[in-house]
């Protein structure tokens, strides 16, 4: 009932937003409806085709409710937090359980689109490690994480290796635990993926196993990001190799 409660607000709330947006940016013409205040100087007027009437607020309810997204109809944050984890997304309850204080901060936190953000953050990230794409990592990482994905860039390119690795699949991505410090939010997860690897030395022979081979890798990352913030940037924080 809560739930659905909850649907029929995001309803009503998109159904306004969508009328006054079109009061805004429409002009009025003689075919208009009556505005409110008209409707009012006439108190005669027939209110069978009145917009604001119950039956027409009711008809932009239903359609207003139709468009919203899937997700908000069937993830709303009290079902969510309230249903039984989902093991496609946590890798345990703790973990579950750890994200819920998250909506007292964002009430418009949900964990599927943290994980979707995630599973293309570790591709990305990867990537532009092998490029030596020292901007984009700048962007999504930590400072202090930078410097030291920067510095083996540099140690790289100062010996002369050759360094190339691509994501061909994020097979498995799960958040393992979650923390609230005040409004900023820490989310790990861990990350299986198959990637193609080619590093060379100076002289051309390959480092550690065959020339472009593909490798199953387990890599643990935590993320970070200020709840408050409009920025939705989850920024990585740490990064570590696990078994």
């Amino acid at each position: 009932m809560s739930a659905y409660i909850d649907v029929i607000v995001f309803a009503v709330i998109a159904a306004a937003l969508l009328w006054r947006l079109s009061r805004v940016l429409g002009q009025r013409t003689e075919n208009d409806p009556p505005s409110f205040t008209q409707q009012n100087a006439r108190p005669g007027a027939s209110r069978q085709n009145d917009p604001y009437s119950v039956a027409a607020t009711q008809k932009n309810v239903e359609a207003a409710l139709a468009s919203l997204p899937s997700h908000v109809i069937a993830q709303s944050p009290t079902n969510w937090s309230a249903n039984l984890p989902n093991y496609d997304i946590v890798a345990n309850a703790t973990a579950h359980h750890r994200l819920t204080p998250f909506l007292a901060v964002d009430p418009t936190f949900y964990p599927d689109d943290f994980i979707a953000k995630a599973r293309k953050a570790f591709p990305a990230i990867v990537n532009a490690f092998g490029k030596g794409d020292k901007r984009t990592l700048e962007f999504l990482l930590a400072p202090s994480l930078y410097s030291d994905f920067a510095a083996a860039i540099d140690k790289r390119a100062n010996d002369n290796e050759q360094y190339d690795v691509q994501v061909r699949d994020v097979k498995k991505a799960l958040i393992t635990d979650a923390r609230l410090d005040g409004t900023v939010a820490t989310v790990t997860v861990d990350f299986t993926a198959e990637q193609a690897i080619t590093h060379k030395a100076a002289n051309g022979n390959v480092i550690n196993g065959e020339d472009g081979h593909v490798e199953t890798t387990k890599d643990r990352w935590v993320f970070s990001k200020d709840l408050k913030s409009a920025d939705p940037k989850w920024t990585l924080v740490k990064t570590q190799e696990i078994d």
